[in-house]
């Protein structure tokens, strides 16, 4: 079994690329700015980021 980590280096390369593609899929909180949301994003689990991209990919 693989961890989320290995998930997200398997498929995406890096947690920012992963991050990169979820932001095309998903709405920033209201007056949050892009750069706002993608850090907010970083700070997400990976396992919670790879349900999030499976759920809008």
């Amino acid at each position: 079994m693989t961890t989320p980590l290995q998930t997200v280096k398997a498929k995406f390369d890096s947690k920012e690329k992963l991050v990169s593609q979820l932001i095309t899929h998903l709405k920033p909180m209201e007056g949050e700015s892009t750069d706002e949301f993608k850090k907010r994003l970083m700070t997400v689990s990976n396992r919670k980021l790879l349900k999030l991209i499976d759920r809008h990919s």
